[in-house]
């Protein structure tokens, strides 16, 4: 292996290119990191405050997230309800909705797109 290909396992083998794990990681932490701003209040953050909160670059998010709203729908769509209490919207029964519907909402909600159906009340 060459001092280029240094660090980066096997390229041509998925299975063994450490790109693909820190890839991973660093989707993880900037789920967290967006997440945590929401929990904060902060329900559509810019660039520049997930850039502080993940302690990434821009670079790194836009490598990832090319829009701010696929990186909010990846966190709705793995934790739709615990973005909707964090959103506090009082007149919402949260139990009354299928999981189908949580997604949808906090997709909606984080990645700013409309609902493709209805939501139950």
């Amino acid at each position: 292996m060459t001092a280029a290909g240094a660090g980066r396992g096997n390229v041509l083998d998925p299975q063994h290119d450490t790109r693909v794990g820190r890839g991973a990681e660093t989707r993880e932490a900037l789920q967290r990191a967006y997440l945590h701003l929401v929990e904060a209040g902060n329900f559509r953050p810019t660039l520049g405050e997930l850039e502080a909160a993940a302690k990434v670059p821009a670079s790194t998010i836009k490598n990832h997230y090319p829009r701010l709203g696929a990186l909010g729908a990846a966190v709705a769509e793995r934790v739709p309800l615990l973005v909707l209490r964090a959103l506090a919207l009082p007149s919402l029964n949260l139990s009354a909705l299928s999981k189908a519907d949580q997604h949808a909402l906090a997709h909606a909600l984080l990645a700013g797109e409309r609902l493709n159906r209805g939501v139950a009340k």
